[in-house]
């Protein structure tokens, strides 16, 4: 489970995002950084963010270890 900071981190990022319509590089990476944070501590095979606003999050351009469906619902 995210610890507190975790979960207000998430909450802070999510509302930034759904002010500016868009995701800061920092936060990019921020999130990436608390995913593999939780990955690794819980001993997770994945996981799951998700929010109808986090399409902004995802550029289907870059590859990576994640699939995203943000770009059939924008």
């Amino acid at each position: 489970m995210p610890t507190s900071e975790e979960v207000d981190t998430i909450a802070n990022i999510y509302l930034r995002v759904v002010e500016e319509a868009q995701v800061s590089a920092e936060d990019f990476e921020r999130l990436g950084a608390l995913a593999h944070t939780l990955i690794k501590r819980e001993r997770l095979d994945g996981m799951v963010l998700a929010g109808t606003d986090l399409a902004f999050v995802f550029n289907p351009a870059i590859r990576s270890s994640h699939i995203s469906t943000a770009p059939a619902f924008t």
